[in-house]
């Protein structure tokens, strides 16, 4: 997943003096980071602190009130998810957004699914789905199970894994996890955090 021609010295996000209220509430007040490619940085902070509000931020959900956002060094307003997705940035989010009743392939590919062609009728290309979500786990060394089970019956580590593949498969260049231990068993939180 290593990119080609880029440029290390230069962060590849950088967010400068941002602020967002919610209403009269300041969740944020000149916050500034910077991400540099390969690098793994951790926030730390109370509940209600902010970090969720960033992340959402970064990642498109919500807009921030003031601040800039610079991605490999040019200004950019993440306006939008799929603004976001375009530019690379993945999130797995503390409840996860997977569902339920749709299978782990299904999870992984929501929203991007592969299709096939006959003619001019389009179909879930669910042979690849199957395929490329086994490998995917196999290569991320992650326990999902069946690629054709619901999400349902996952532990709550499987469908965190789930979550993680979904963002890893589409190429991002930024993996925001927020709070990436919640889903897990007391037990297993350190073995997640210490390599």
């Amino acid at each position: 997943m290593e990119e080609k021609n880029v440029d290390k010295s230069l962060p590849l996000i950088r967010v400068q003096d941002i602020y967002k209220w919610y209403g009269k509430v300041q969740a944020l007040k000149e916050i500034n980071l910077e991400v540099y490619p390969g690098e793994i940085l951790g926030l730390i902070g109370d509940n209600g602190a902010g970090k969720t509000t960033l992340i959402k931020i970064l990642s498109g959900v919500l807009s921030k009130n003031r601040g800039k956002i610079y991605w490999n060094g040019k200004e950019t307003n993440i306006s939008s998810v799929k603004e976001a997705r375009n530019l690379g940035i993945e999130t797995v989010y503390q409840d996860q957004a997977v569902i339920g009743c749709l299978s782990v392939a299904q999870n992984i590919f929501m929203g991007r699914q592969p299709v096939k062609s006959w003619g001019p009728i389009k179909i879930l290309d669910k042979n690849k789905m199957r395929k490329e979500s086994e490998e995917l786990a196999k290569d991320l060394k992650l326990h999902i199970p069946s690629p054709d089970q619901e999400v349902r019956f996952c532990s709550g580590g499987e469908r965190q894994g789930v979550a993680i593949s979904r963002a890893m498969y589409f190429q991002a260049k930024l993996v925001i996890l927020d709070e990436p231990t919640t889903a897990l068993a007391v037990i297993v939180q350190p073995a997640s955090i210490i390599p």
